[in-house]
């Protein structure tokens, strides 16, 4: 929650002292990253997980090829990209460019990383090293913008905490017994850790297409300006996704270690519960109050354009963590068809539904796309959970959150009050009705909840 609250606290002074065009062309910038970061990541990190999880006298063994393997793929993957978007962007963006593709390739070591510590089932180290990250990032890119470097000065600053965010994730994995050994560095050991790897690696790759290709094709069919009006609502959503990936982190080790039947229903439900505990409510507040909230965040210049995108991302952060944490759920029991069947159907759609309708209704388009193709892959992954264990449930675990974010709703539309005064009301309302409902019909779901804050004592027996 520090490190999401942190990036969204320095893309919106971004978004505010940049001018539109220049912060989408660092939201691409960041975007394009990412997806080169997805080629060079492949299926790395989650075979070590999964292997390391069952037997953690591997672990380091298997994070040293990840990392050896990640740094063969990007280092000229990533001089390549910088060669070719030299020719084809605007130059004024072109060293921009550079700065930022350098820190995601950093900040995908730092990933591998945080990985080995989930593998380990041991991440304070690693998530104490990401919120100093992202501290020392809102520290140099307000710097930056009070100094008026402009583009170029927001992306050094981005590079160099990247670059420290590097160094101290490497120590805290090392403090973990975890480190580079050359020694497993042999030809056959890393031929047979390659193999391992290419549908995990494509399924990764075509997820990370659905989670950014939307900007890149934005971007080439309607400019940065327009990629600035989505990567402003966009913040919202990827702010929030934290819940996702912490409940994957937790969970997928677990799952991976034991065959156990109960186990794996119990993670699926309690995973669901805990995702539409936090996204419906989210969904909701996005949904009806989309202009006072980019309002409040952006100004009135982004509340404009980006209202609309707003509303239709409203509830992408549900739909996208429900296949997201099904994907962990099948990746446990080496079930990859389907996660891959899933992932291609559902960016082949986002593309032709991109390519059609961008061009008419631009930025707006974008997040109805995004949308609609996460809905669709985690329809797809419900599918074959149930074909995997006819005895997970997949809605009841949404029913209190359901109920109490309608509650929520009911508040938000009736009082006419300030944004700042209506959230805690609303949110108040939210709680009391969730915690009733989860009282009395699911109180398994509030153990969950209360376990996350061990007492003393909890900690001391474990």
């Amino acid at each position: 929650m520090a490190g999401k609250v942190a990036t969204l606290a320095w893309t919106v002074m971004a978004a505010r002292q940049l001018s539109q065009a220049d912060f989408g062309a660092f939201f691409f910038a960041l975007t394009l990253g990412l997806l080169l970061s997805a080629v060079a990541a492949w299926g790395f990190t989650s075979v070590m997980v999964q292997e390391a999880s069952a037997d953690l006298t591997r672990l380091a063994a298997l994070y040293t090829r990840a990392v050896a393997w990640q740094a063969l793929i990007a280092v000229p993957l990533f001089v390549v990209a910088q060669l070719i978007a030299a020719l084809v962007r605007p130059e004024g963006t072109r060293i921009a460019l550079g700065l930022v593709l350098s820190a995601v390739l950093l900040d995908m070591l730092s990933d591998t990383n945080r990985a080995a510590s989930s593998a380990a089932q041991n991440q304070g180290g690693t998530a104490k090293a990401l919120v100093f990250q992202r501290i020392v990032t809102v520290a140099l890119i307000g710097a930056a913008l009070l100094a008026d470097t402009g583009l170029v000065g927001v992306c050094t600053a981005f590079f160099a905490a990247s670059v420290v965010g590097c160094v101290v994730h490497f120590l805290a994995t090392r403090s973990l017994g975890v480190s580079f050994d050359r020694s497993s560095l042999g030809r056959l050991p890393m031929m047979a850790f390659l193999q391992q790897t290419p549908v995990i690696g494509l399924t990764a790759l075509v997820h990370m297409a659905l989670f950014r290709l939307d900007a890149v094709l934005l971007a080439a069919l309607k400019g940065d300006q327009a990629v600035g009006a989505y990567a402003a609502a966009y913040r919202l959503l990827e702010t929030v996704l934290f819940v996702a990936f912490a409940l994957r982190s937790a969970i997928f080790p677990v799952m991976s270690a034991t065959e156990k039947p109960g186990l794996f229903r119990r993670g699926v439900e309690t995973g669901l519960a805990s995702l539409a505990a936090v996204y419906l409510p989210f969904g909701v507040i996005c949904l009806v109050e989309a202009r006072p909230i980019m309002t409040l965040l952006y100004g009135d210049t982004y509340a404009t354009e980006s209202t609309n995108v707003l509303r239709w991302l409203a509830f992408a952060p549900l739909v996208y963590g429900f296949a997201f944490l099904g994907n962990a759920a099948l990746q446990s029991r080496r079930r990859f068809r389907p996660i891959l069947v899933a992932a291609v159907v559902a960016t082949v759609v986002n593309m032709g539904l991109n390519l059609a309708l961008i061009p008419r209704f631009g930025a707006t388009a974008a997040a109805f796309t995004t949308t609609v193709s996460y809905l669709l892959e985690s329809v797809i992954v419900a599918v074959a959970l149930r074909r995997l264990d006819r005895t997970v449930r997949l809605a009841r675990p949404l029913l209190e959150s359901l109920v109490a974010s309608v509650a929520a709703a009911a508040v938000l539309l009736l009082l006419p009050l300030p944004l700042l005064v209506e959230l805690p009301i609303a949110g108040a309302v939210y709680v009391a009705v969730w915690a009733l409902l989860v009282r009395r019909w699911a109180p398994d779901q509030l153990a969950v909840l209360m376990s996350v804050f061990p007492t003393r004592g909890d900690r001391c027996r474990t």
